[in-house]
C-alpha cells in the first residue's frame, strides 16, 4: 500500500480561559500537537498561567498568552 500522511492539522481555539477551565501547550493551540515543536512555548505559557492562577486573576492569562 501506498504511503499516506496529512498535515498541517490546525487546532484554533477562541479562548484559553472558560470558568475554571485554562488551558496551556498544545490544548491552547500555540503550534501543531504532531511536530513535536513548541516545548519551549509551553513552558513559558505554563508560567504565565501559574502567576496569573497564583494572583487570583486567571483572566490575565488569556491576555497575556496572546502578547507572548
Amino acid at each position: 500500500e501506498p504511503d499516506r500522511a496529512a498535515g498541517p492539522l490546525r487546532q484554533r481555539v477562541r479562548r484559553r480561559v472558560a470558568g475554571r477551565v485554562l488551558l496551556v501547550g498544545d490544548a491552547a493551540g500555540y503550534v501543531d500537537a504532531l511536530t513535536g515543536e513548541g516545548l519551549g512555548l509551553a513552558f513559558a505559557a505554563a508560567r504565565l498561567l501559574a502567576g496569573s492562577v497564583a494572583a487570583d486573576r486567571p483572566g490575565d492569562y488569556e491576555e497575556q498568552w496572546r502578547r507572548t
